[in-house]
């Protein structure tokens, strides 16, 4: 009995302690690129700001605006910011991408994919696309047939707030919509002949903050440290 007893205890304690280190949602943000500046995706690859476009556009889809172009980037526009990121809509950059460089379902360390400008606080490093890559998927119909195909990928990593220290986990999911049958569009998604389009993405934000625990679970961890009690007593006397 003072075994059981024992056992329950340490059961209960484990299961209230993992409840208490779940994941919540502590912020998010949708980003896209600037009008009239699109993203070449290719077979292995995203490129969110092309140098040519941003030199007929300008980096805020004006022509002739000042462009302060980063080879390897590009523009993006920041909304529906919540929670952390209540306030910072606005502009930013991101990073490209290259499954060579950063191949899906492996580890791996890209820092700085996005930088906000709001503040220029938060250090978003990619540490994850998730296999098998870039998912081209058939919009009303079959892959020879479907009038529209969704280009798109998942990834993750861990944010860094530099003014605060705060740290969280992050989990992007990118996607393009091209009016076009996945056939089609394979076909010309090469290295050498990108599909442009405009994209969306949507990043959120969780951490692992503490949780207070079910009334339940508070009930069965006082009732097995009780148990526990008596049985150290018991083995006393």
């Amino acid at each position: 009995m003072k075994r059981l007893f024992a056992a329950a205890g340490i059961v209960c304690l484990m299961s209230v302690a993992s409840a208490e280190a779940a994941p919540v949602e502590v912020g998010r943000f949708d980003f896209n690129g600037f009008q009239a500046v699109q993203a070449a995706v290719g077979d292995t690859y995203v490129d969110f700001g092309d140098p040519f476009q941003y030199m007929m556009n300008g980096c805020d889809g004006n022509a002739g605006t000042p462009c302060n172009f980063v080879a390897g980037t590009g523009r993006i526009i920041t909304s529906a910011g919540t929670g952390w990121f209540a306030g910072t809509n606005g502009t930013g950059v991101v990073k490209d991408l290259d499954i060579d460089a950063q191949p899906p379902g492996t580890t791996f360390s890209l820092p700085n994919f996005i930088v906000l400008d709001a503040g220029n606080q938060w250090n978003f490093t990619l540490t994850n696309i998730a296999a098998p890559g870039f998912l081209v998927t058939p919009v009303g119909g079959t892959f020879a047939t479907a009038p529209a195909t969704i280009v798109g990928f998942a990834g993750s990593g861990n944010v860094t707030n530099t003014a605060t220290g705060q740290m969280a986990m992050f989990r992007i999911v990118f996607s393009t919509q091209f009016n076009e049958s996945p056939g089609a569009l394979v076909g010309r998604i090469d290295d050498e002949t990108p599909a442009l389009n405009t994209y969306s993405a949507t990043v959120i934000v969780e951490s692992e903050q503490a949780t207070v625990p079910e009334p339940a679970s508070m009930a069965l961890m006082g009732l097995a440290l009780s148990g526990m009690a008596f049985a150290i007593r018991r083995r006393r006397q």
